[in-house]
């Protein structure tokens, strides 16, 4: 081999390298958090809190009137108009096939956050959701998180807001 091929292959290759290598996939940025007041004071949310809920299948882990905090938990919610969950792609060992992965259930963490407010509360919701996936090179399962598509949020400020 001559030696301008030599003194160059390591540069090529070094290029060729850093053209195949893709960035971890980044889980989605939070939205802004939005305030919502709510005419009930905090302690009277947090107690009615636990019906709406769980009548939407989410259940309850932790619900203090003390501190207004909320907290809740659902497994296998499937495709769920809550999270809008994109397709994942998949590659298989080599990096020579791609697959699309569907998402398959969907697991949900629920922050309910109360504060005084004049004569009511402000309501603050964090929902996190995580959508289980297939990796059908390597036969695993793995999760990503999703966004929020803002009807969850929507339901629960109404139906707290009657409180």
């Amino acid at each position: 081999m001559p030696s301008a091929v030599r003194s160059v292959l390591p540069v090529v290759l070094i290029v060729v390298l850093a053209g195949c290598a893709a960035p971890a996939p980044r889980a989605p940025a939070r939205p802004p958090e939005i305030t919502h007041p709510l005419p009930a004071d905090p302690a009277s949310v947090v107690s009615h809190a636990g019906p709406v809920l769980e009548s939407r299948g989410i259940e309850i882990v932790e619900a203090d009137p003390t501190t207004g905090i909320v907290r809740g938990h659902a497994d296998g919610l499937g495709d769920t108009p809550w999270a809008q969950c994109p397709v994942a792609r998949i590659q298989d060992t080599d990096g020579q096939r791609i697959r699309i992965a569907e998402p398959e259930d969907t697991d949900l963490d629920l922050e309910l956050a109360l504060t005084p407010a004049g004569d009511g509360s402000s309501l603050v919701i964090r929902p996190t959701f995580e959508r289980t996936y297939l990796d059908s090179f390597r036969f695993r399962k793995f999760q990503r998180r999703c966004p929020s598509t803002g009807v969850l949020e929507r339901d629960l400020t109404t139906a707290l807001g009657a409180a």
